[in-house]
C-alpha cells in the first residue's frame, strides 16, 4: 500500500450562472399569485444564500427574521447556521408571506406549501417538490434543467469573484467543515477567476 497512489478522479463542476441567467430566472417574480410569490422567495433565497437544498425545503416560518434579514438554516449533521440575506430577497419573503398568512387553516408551521384545492393552501412541501420549482422555472426562462446545486456553485463562484468574502468565511457561511468542498466548489469557473484576479493585478502596470 506505501507505493499505490489513489486514482486521479476527473471533476466536471457544472456552469454556474451568471447575472444575466439568474434574471432570467426570476423574471416571474413580480407576478402576484402565491405559488409565483413563492417561488421567487425560493430562488432567491438559493441565489443569496448558496444554502443546501435541504436546508431551504425545511425551513419552517420561526427560522425567518424579517427585522433583521436573517435565515436560520440546519445543515448537515444538524448543525444550525445563521445566513443573512439581501433587501430583494427579504422583500421577496415578505411578498410571500403576506398573502401565506391570507390563507386560513394551515395545518403546519413549515415556511413552503404545495399546491391544494380551494381556498386553502396545500401541506408542506417536500425537498423533490422544491427541487421541481427549480427545473420547472428553469425551463419555463428557456435554460435546460438547473439543478438547486448548481444555484450552490454559482453562489461560491460569486462569493469568491467579489474578493471581499475569505475562504473562512466562506466556509462558515456554506457550512462546509472541509477545505476539501471548498476546492471542489472552487473548480467551478476557476480559471476565469485567476484571469480576473491576473488582470486586476498587473505587475507590469504598476512599474
Amino acid at each position: 500500500m506505501r507505493n499505490m497512489k489513489p486514482p486521479k478522479i476527473d471533476e466536471n463542476p457544472p456552469d454556474v450562472l451568471r447575472a444575466e441567467d439568474l434574471q432570467k430566472l426570476l423574471a416571474f417574480e413580480k407576478w402576484s399569485a402565491e405559488y409565483d410569490r413563492r417561488d421567487a422567495a425560493i430562488l432567491r433565497l438559493f441565489i443569496d444564500t448558496g444554502a443546501r437544498l435541504a436546508e431551504i425545503a425545511n425551513l419552517t416560518v420561526d427560522d425567518i427574521d424579517p427585522v433583521n434579514q436573517l435565515v436560520t438554516v440546519v445543515g448537515k449533521g444538524k448543525r444550525p447556521r445563521l445566513l443573512h440575506i439581501g433587501n430583494k430577497a427579504q422583500n421577496a419573503l415578505n411578498r410571500y408571506l403576506r398573502i401565506r398568512r391570507q390563507n386560513q387553516g394551515r395545518a403546519t408551521d413549515a415556511l413552503w406549501s404545495g399546491r391544494g384545492g380551494g381556498k386553502n393552501s396545500g401541506p408542506a412541501m417536500t425537498t423533490p417538490g422544491v427541487r421541481q420549482v427549480i427545473s420547472n422555472r428553469s425551463e419555463d426562462a428557456g435554460f435546460g434543467k438547473v439543478y438547486p446545486h448548481q444555484l450552490r456553485h454559482s453562489w461560491a463562484h460569486d462569493q469568491m469573484a467579489s474578493g471581499q468574502v475569505s475562504e473562512s468565511d466562506l466556509m462558515r457561511l456554506a457550512g462546509w467543515k472541509s477545505r476539501t468542498m471548498l476546492e471542489r466548489y472552487a473548480a467551478s469557473a476557476a480559471e476565469e477567476r485567476a484571469i480576473d484576479a491576473g488582470r486586476r493585478n498587473s505587475l507590469s502596470d504598476r512599474i
